[in-house]
């Protein structure tokens, strides 16, 4: 598998990435939107879509309580968002327990958001839920291969965005 990343938008606070998988037409977040539009969960699609746009887009940037920790990823939305977009009330309660929808990705800064796919959370973690794992997964390996591109001087962060060629960095061939 080589992995791909590539630019999609800057917005007034973030610059938004998203990687492609060999040889495919679509990025991992478009094959997100794709599945999820005309379907049971999309208003949870355009809500997470929303809050990319409006909220980490243009207002206040991928602020780290934005995201839910999954080891090295990340995943939208968390209920930190929720309550900054005042979906839900303070009563403590965990509201992405009813919002089963789930898009994983990496906050490299607030200026740096990489977007992957996602999938329906059917339980506590995403290891138990086949529909996140391997969406989850993915993200993990693009965290560690970013890494170590960094680490190399084969990828730099210069006024907060990645520097890519314009047909994007090619992370490495993965098993």
């Amino acid at each position: 598998m080589i992995i791909k990343i590539i630019h999609l938008d800057k917005r007034e606070k973030t610059n938004f990435y998203s990687v492609v998988i060999d040889d495919s037409d679509d990025t991992e977040f478009e094959k997100f939107i794709n599945k999820f539009t005309d379907s049971d969960y999309e208003y949870e699609l355009h809500l997470i879509l929303a809050i990319l746009k409006n909220v980490v887009g243009d207002k206040k940037g991928a602020r780290n309580n934005f995201f839910r920790p999954e080891r090295e990823a990340h995943a939208l939305p968390s209920i930190s968002v929720l309550k900054t977009i005042e979906i839900i009330s303070d009563d403590n309660s965990d509201p992405t327990k009813n919002f089963p929808l789930r898009l994983y990705c990496l906050r490299i800064s607030e200026e740096i958001l990489i977007l992957g796919s996602g999938g329906v959370k059917t339980s506590n973690t995403f290891q138990d839920s086949p529909d996140c794992k391997p969406h989850a997964e993915l993200m993990i390996k693009v965290h560690k291969a970013i890494l170590e591109k960094i680490k190399d001087q084969e990828l730099q962060i210069e006024d907060d965005c990645l520097e890519l060629p314009l047909n994007g960095v090619i992370l490495d061939d993965f098993k």
